[in-house]
């Protein structure tokens, strides 16, 4: 960090390093999308296509960015699960980091489609990003319920601390999160009959999702409690 110079070391941990790995993997992932959009684009400008590249060259790499961007996620998640505290756990921190994809970028995607007349798909992201953030929230309201007794220490532990200290964070959480799955069902309902409207609409679903994400993955790092030394800081 802050010795682009050194950069070429991250391959060196990536036997065993997940955080090797994520770098890599994801620097690979925007190459190859980046790649993709610009063969997509060239067509654009029919002169300046080569032509030995094929036609289908822009699409195909724009697939294949897909497992590529999924890989680096889950090196992503490997570097918390790796750490082995209880809250970050495979079950906790994979579901999070997926539904955060999967709810931030369909609705991202449905705004620039809506904007540009694809009304019905744009609809289709809309309605499976609006699914995606309610069961997130929906799972995080029962952890944080009161009713929700866990008989895991930690988790009971983290519940405490997020209530008591984080309350604040976990309230604004709470508020974009259903303002965000408001905003998407608008967007829902407008795509298709008022396209300029509804990608609008889809935008600010956008915004309130990456914002609400945003405070729960703050949740998420400040929330975690593990057992420490006696005096220690």
């Amino acid at each position: 960090l802050g010795k682009p110079l050194r950069a070429w070391r991250v391959f060196l941990g990536l036997r065993t390093s997940w955080l090797s790995r994520e770098a890599v993997v994801l620097g690979k992932f925007m190459g190859v999308l980046a790649g993709g959009l610009a063969l997509t684009a060239l067509p654009i400008f029919g002169d300046w296509m080569p032509g030995w590249i094929p036609s289908w060259a822009g699409r195909g790499l724009l697939i294949a960015s897909v497992p590529i961007g999924l890989a680096g996620l889950y090196c992503s998640a490997m570097i918390y699960i790796a750490t082995q505290r209880q809250l970050w756990r495979p079950a906790r921190t994979l579901p999070r980091f997926l539904a955060t994809t999967f709810a931030c970028g369909p609705m991202a995607v449905a705004a620039v489609f809506a904007l540009n007349g694809f009304s019905k798909s744009a609809a289709l992201l809309c309605v499976f990003g609006l699914v995606v953030a309610s069961i997130k929230l929906f799972a995080e309201s029962k952890f944080h319920s009161d009713s929700n007794e866990s008989n895991d220490e930690y988790d009971r532990r983290s519940k405490q601390l997020i209530s008591h200290h984080l309350g604040e964070t976990l309230r604004a959480r709470i508020v974009t999160g259903w303002v965000a799955v408001a905003m998407a069902f608008l967007a829902c309902l407008l795509c298709l009959a008022f396209p300029i409207a509804g990608g609008l609409a889809a935008t600010l679903a956008a915004a309130a999702l990456i914002a609400t994400e945003y405070l729960e993955r703050l949740l998420y790092f400040q929330g975690v409690v593990y057992d420490r030394m006696p005096g220690t800081l």
